[in-house]
């Protein structure tokens, strides 16, 4: 039960900050 309470944070943590890097690493390949 609590180990898949973690999983579903860890996997949501992990879609926000893929969310969040995404227009920063286009924008670093767009500058370069």
């Amino acid at each position: 039960m609590v180990y898949k309470f973690i999983v579903y944070m860890l996997s949501n943590l992990f879609i926000v900050l893929a969310l969040l890097y995404l227009p920063l690493v286009q924008c670093h390949l767009i500058t370069l």
